[in-house]
């Protein structure tokens, strides 16, 4: 799963549940703001959900690798 602006990870915590609770997977989510990417990593740790997200800071364009069409 996917997710694009985590700002302090709320929705990912509700992202990575359902991914837990269907089975598994990960969820990939990305954040521009360190800050905000910090105080997510910590809620996903906090919530015990951290082994099934991953977290790209950076602009999304790099950090995610997103294909742009020319």
């Amino acid at each position: 799963m996917v997710e694009f602006g985590t700002s302090f990870g709320l929705s990912t915590l509700w992202l990575a549940a359902a991914v837990r609770a269907n089975g598994g997977g990960r969820v990939v989510t990305t954040e521009i703001v360190p800050k905000k990417a910090h105080i997510a990593r910590r809620n996903f740790e906090e919530a015990g959900l951290a082994d099934l997200i991953e977290i790209r800071e950076g602009d999304v364009h790099k950090s995610a690798k997103v294909a742009r069409k020319k």
